[in-house]
């Protein structure tokens, strides 16, 4: 049966739309994949999940297969940087400012969202912290080092002792389960702890405020790859549920991001042991 020419177009066109879809999907397999390092803020299956639809989000703005995972903590986080082992790096800004400051790395996007550094606690409000057991994070946390000069501020060096977690996820199960007293979180994290949802007694107290990680390339990352990296970033809107993940990203800010610079000299002395 012989078929009429607008047939017989339409079928052409659709076999090279396939031809071509098929093409970019093989070129896609073809490309190495874009390795992007996440801060170990929360387990790293949450994580992961967390991080999701924007893994998702990079994939297809870049035309490219990308790779998620995070450090087993914020000392081999910044390792990993310095080893040049992944190409795009979800760091926190005082972390970020030492490693631009040592030329390891530049800022391509920071986030639009700033978060409370909160106590959170089950205490009542006329309760005595001396005695009590407060959890903080890793070590280099921002919210760790924040944590530790409200302590230090407030004279109770030497009458809490002070309980350090491998992220904010274990810290909100202590806090359930009542083996803290007070936890160290950020605003931000909260709606990603489950665990302190069914805590009908939890109250936060204000310590600071911060701005949620940015993202950084390699310093010596070709000019056009960093710029495409950008451009992708800016161009995400995610359905914003309060959390860093749900955040938008804007253009670095070298003033907003200066205010950092004190914490990322005590995060330098906390690497290399002189604190």
């Amino acid at each position: 049966m012989t078929q009429a020419p607008h047939t017989r177009r339409r079928l052409l066109q659709a076999g090279a739309s396939g031809a071509l879809l098929l093409s970019a999907r093989a070129q896609a397999a073809r490309d190495p994949p874009l390795r992007v390092a996440l801060v170990p803020y929360l387990s790293p299956r949450a994580l992961l999940e967390t991080w999701e639809p924007l893994r998702l989000y990079l994939v297809a703005a870049l035309s490219q297969p990308v790779e998620m995972y995070s450090a087993a903590n914020f000392r081999a986080l910044v390792e990993s940087v310095r080893r040049r082992a992944q190409d795009l790096t979800l760091m926190p800004v005082h972390l970020g400012q030492m490693l631009a400051q040592e030329g390891t790395t530049q800022w391509v996007a920071m986030s639009s969202r700033r978060s409370d550094v909160l106590l959170a606690t089950t205490l009542p409000p006329e309760a005595r912290w001396e005695g009590r057991r407060i959890g903080v994070g890793d070590p280099l946390s921002v919210l760790t080092l924040i944590g530790r000069r409200w302590i230090a501020a407030s004279g109770l060096s030497d009458r809490v002792t002070v309980v350090e977690g491998p992220n904010p996820s274990t810290l909100a199960v202590w806090l359930a389960r009542g083996e803290v007293d007070a936890i160290v979180v950020s605003s931000a994290q909260i709606p990603d702890l489950p665990p302190l949802r069914g805590l009908t007694a939890l109250r936060t107290m204000l310590l600071d405020w911060i701005l949620t990680p940015g993202w950084q390339v390699p310093a010596d990352m070709p000019a056009p790859r960093r710029r495409e990296l950008q451009a992708a970033l800016l161009a995400y809107r995610p359905e914003d549920r309060g959390t860093a993940a749900t955040t938008t990203w804007v253009v670095p800010d070298a003033a907003q991001l200066a205010r950092y610079d004190p914490l990322a000299a005590t995060a330098r002395a906390i690497l290399e042991g002189r604190r």
